[in-house]
């Protein structure tokens, strides 16, 4: 599983772990000599978050303070408040980000937390400012650059499996299903199918994509989709009459204003909001809680949403969870949460994934990048 610890408020995961525990008969196959066990496998360097987001140079400054026994920490830039900002908008954020801070401190606090997010930086830590990190996600970047065909589909069984496209392998985990086409056309492979659980990452604008997409080509970031067209998806013929949507939501708050608007499309309400908190191997946030609203923030949000009418559902969703975890170097890799829902007793006897560039078993995962991240080059040495 996942989840390595949950408290009433708060979860620790583990996406790592996820990852070698699915695919442990595969990896344990692969391991004929001492390389792969002293160097680690691609996946593995991914997670290896040993200082907090930065630049460069003010990584160095922190590092010479170390070195020099001096307070370590540098004040952040100072960023004027986005244009256009209201006062409401305002106390929204500061009222979900003081909700954030008060239960993370109560969370690494935890003698779970203090044993999981053992590492202590040191100054050579500051100074490579996760090199590996960025230089794997570079050669991945580097040799993902080809889009699957569309409409490729398939599913496996009860063991992981290979295929091969495009002179790429992929390695499948056991008991998923997959199918590679636009969003757009979805409901021509569902044949009426309904799910108890819909999940999607929608590729929302960014200013971080838009930048990639603009300096180095569309192979480095992905296309992106306006709020409206994401809500063009046809979630009332996917969704059962039971079933939670749970949306990956952008920090942009002109999008989810837009988005909260517009789900009277979806005939859903929302019913819980959870965030997700991003630190590194020594339980840091990735950048400042206390500036988050002037610049990038450490924690995203997921909202939860049932069908209108569906007030009174017998499975309690809570409101504010707080999911604690390290982040992949890859952008937008976002953790596991099918073992957080099942915590909390959601059926998932059919589950979906839109958007997906993963797969996960017992789901099926709809996307044009579906395999992008079963590349067998992350689970090579």
């Amino acid at each position: 599983m996942s989840v390595i610890f949950s408290t009433e408020n708060a979860i620790i995961l583990d996406h790592e772990a996820w990852i070698s525990k699915t695919y442990k008969d595969y990896l344990t196959s692969q391991v004929k000599d001492s390389k792969t066990i002293s160097h680690g496998r691609n996946f593995e360097h991914l997670f290896n978050l040993r200082s907090p987001f930065m630049m460069d140079g003010h990584a160095e400054k922190i590092a010479k303070r170390m070195t020099e026994n001096l307070n370590c920490s540098l004040p952040p830039k100072k960023k004027r408040r986005k244009k256009g900002t209201s006062n409401m908008q305002n106390a929204r954020e500061c009222t979900e980000l003081f909700h954030v801070m008060e239960v993370f401190a109560i969370l690494r606090d935890t003698f779970a937390f203090k044993t999981h997010f053992n590492h202590i930086a040191s100054p050579e830590d500051y100074r490579n400012n996760n090199r590996l990190i960025r230089d794997v996600r570079k050669r991945f970047t580097e040799i993902s650059l080809d889009n699957l065909q569309v409409s490729v589909n398939g599913s496996t069984k009860d063991k992981c499996e290979f295929v091969s496209l495009n002179g790429r392998t992929y390695i499948l985990p056991p008991d998923s299903d997959y199918i590679c086409d636009d969003v757009a056309d979805i409901l021509t492979h569902t044949s009426g199918r309904k799910y108890d659980v819909i999940l999607m990452d929608p590729p929302w604008q960014n200013k971080y994509v838009h930048r990639r997409n603009k300096n180095h080509g569309k192979h480095h970031g992905y296309e992106t989709m306006n709020v409206s067209d994401i809500l063009k998806i046809p979630v009332p013929e996917l969704l059962s009459y039971d079933g939670l949507l749970v949306v990956w939501c952008t920090n942009n708050e002109n999008h989810l204003r837009e988005l909260m608007e517009g789900l009277r499309n979806w005939h859903v309400h929302v019913i819980a909001t959870w965030y997700w908190i991003k630190v590194t191997k020594a339980g840091e946030p990735v950048t400042s809680l206390s500036s988050a609203s002037y610049g990038k923030r450490s924690y995203e949000r997921i909202l939860l949403a049932r069908r209108d009418g569906q007030r009174n559902h017998n499975v309690i969703i809570p409101d504010g969870l707080l999911l604690c975890s390290i982040p992949s170097g890859i952008h937008s890799h976002k953790p596991p949460l099918a073992d957080v829902l099942q915590a909390f007793q959601v059926p998932q006897s059919s589950c979906l994934e839109l958007f997906a560039r993963s797969l996960v078993p017992g789901w099926t995962c709809y996307g044009l990048e579906v395999l992008k991240l079963q590349d067998s080059f992350l689970f090579s040495a």
